[in-house]
């Protein structure tokens, strides 16, 4: 159009299209800022998860290689609980633990405190189904049997 000087018809087409890229740019840059947010809560995660003397099994890899819109995942071992498996998507974490239930509020109870004094992380954990995580009653309190597994997601936001 621009070589056949048809100047008002390519204005026009260009009319239509900037819109559509206004829109993909911001949608591109409002990913970016979740990716970087993502990035800055596994350096915290990793730290936390250093301090409580957990040991890393697996470094961070995406969930599909080259993929940064992809999962970041990685493994940790609690040493004497069980490992915990992390998955760091753009909108929240997720895992999947070998902890016993119990165990499992503990840590992460642990965890959340760390990533919000040290890092002003704000999370909040839940099982996978929505419900809260295991608290027991501290006066009818029983150790669950070793190995029960359990899958918790949780969110994050920066504190105020």
């Amino acid at each position: 159009m621009l070589q056949e000087q048809r100047y008002r018809e390519l204005s026009e087409h260009l009319d239509a299209i900037l819109p559509e890229l206004a829109e993909s740019a911001r949608e591109t840059q409002e990913r970016e800022d979740k990716h970087q947010k993502r990035l800055y809560l596994l350096k915290a995660i990793r730290a936390v998860c250093h301090e409580m003397g957990f040991r890393e099994v697996s470094p961070p890899a995406y969930a599909t290689e080259g993929d940064r819109g992809s999962a970041l995942q990685f493994r940790v071992d609690t040493r004497g609980r069980g490992r915990l498996d992390l998955a760091l998507t753009l909108d929240g974490i997720s895992s999947n633990s070998e902890i016993s239930a119990q165990r499992c509020f503990e840590d992460f109870q642990e965890l959340s405190r760390f990533l919000d004094a040290k890092f002003g992380i704000h999370t909040e954990f839940k099982m996978a189904d929505g419900s809260p995580i295991y608290q027991p009653d501290a006066r009818t309190a029983q150790e669950l049997p070793k190995g029960q597994q359990g899958n918790v997601a949780g969110s994050t936001s920066p504190k105020p």
